[in-house]
């Protein structure tokens, strides 16, 4: 599967986003040079348990499903966010390494957004 990498990001992405919606045309065109896009494909991994990446995603367009393990790995719950949800912010804010995998359910397109930015 390939990721495609850098994709750019524009004010108008992020009319799209809950967590941006509502800020005017130029806040947003302030703040979109922060943000990464990437596409997936479905199946693969956005982000894996233990990492110590601490920046926060946002669905464009798709879906991921969101699983938590338990210490000795077995499932526990998980959850599907659709276009339009935000996930990672709990590293962000404790800096702690991922407690969940994120794996793209579908084609998805994801911004995100680097710790200090957030």
């Amino acid at each position: 599967m390939i990721r495609t990498r850098n994709l750019v990001v524009t004010a108008q992405t992020l009319v799209a986003l809950e967590a941006f919606s509502t800020l005017n045309p130029a806040e947003r065109e302030k703040i979109a040079p922060h943000f990464h896009g990437r596409r997936y494909a479905a199946g693969e991994f956005v982000i894996r348990q233990h990492e110590s990446d601490h920046g926060v995603y946002f669905v464009v367009t798709g879906s991921v499903r969101v699983t938590f393990f338990s210490e000795t790995e077995r499932h526990v719950s998980f959850r599907d966010l659709e276009a339009g949800a935000m996930f990672g912010e709990l590293s962000a804010l404790d800096g702690d390494p991922r407690s969940a995998v994120v794996e793209s359910l579908d084609s998805t397109f994801i911004v995100s957004l680097s710790q200090s930015h957030f």
